[in-house]
């Protein structure tokens, strides 16, 4: 049986599909406390929430203590309310053969509200949270290694999709497994993925023809 581990954000919808207001309250915040970040710097760090987990971006942005500590207070009440919007073809992981599991990176009640407000949550064996608010993290490599042993197959049975060079093609990468980068509106192509494609179609088309 084929095995697919998906990222969720900028994969199967994109990472502002919950609606950018969301986190008007917490960059009002940051704006109010980070005075040392430039105009230009401060649209960037907005721009980095919707691909980046906050961790990364508290560290990069060096934010204060207190910045750091009021996202990770706003994160861990967040959650998705009513139906997201995903890619046109992201319902397809409903109906795509094989036993498949998520790993994002996010906070857990926040993600999983959106994995459910997306439709998709039923199409997964398993997700897996690697949570900026639960340090230390482990790295999504942790998680795909659990995947591998719960399945007991080989790292090169598994196929893992998602838009990050940096994480999830990177993880999959370090253990062997077969990567692929989706190339969704907004990302730009990385040349450590095994694979690429442009849309779950494709991906399918793709495993169907290495199988």
């Amino acid at each position: 049986m084929r095995i697919i581990i998906f990222d969720f954000d900028n994969c199967l919808v994109p990472g502002n599909a919950v609606g950018e207001n969301v986190l008007h309250p917490l960059f009002t915040l940051l704006e109010n406390n980070e005075n040392h970040l430039s105009a230009e710097q401060f649209a960037e760090m907005k721009a980095d929430f919707w691909r980046k987990p906050l961790d990364y971006i508290a560290e990069k942005f060096k934010f204060s203590e207190k910045s750091t500590q009021a996202g990770l207070a706003y994160f861990r009440q967040l959650e998705a309310k009513g139906s997201i919007k995903g890619y046109a073809d992201s319902q397809l992981v409903n109906t795509m053969p094989g036993t498949k599991y998520v790993v994002t990176s996010g906070f857990e009640k926040f993600q999983r509200s959106k994995i459910a407000a997306a439709g998709l949550r039923d199409a997964f064996k398993d997700v897996f949270y690697d949570d900026p608010g639960e340090p230390p993290r482990k790295g999504k490599a942790f998680y795909f290694d659990i995947v591998a042993r719960t399945e007991n197959v080989s790292p090169e049975d598994i196929w893992v999709i998602g838009d990050s060079a940096e994480s999830e093609i990177a993880a999959g990468n370090s253990l062997g497994m077969r990567t692929v980068q989706i190339l969704r509106p907004g990302i730009t192509k990385s040349d450590n993925a095994r694979y690429h494609v442009t849309s779950l179609t494709e991906f399918q088309e793709l495993m169907e023809h290495n199988a």
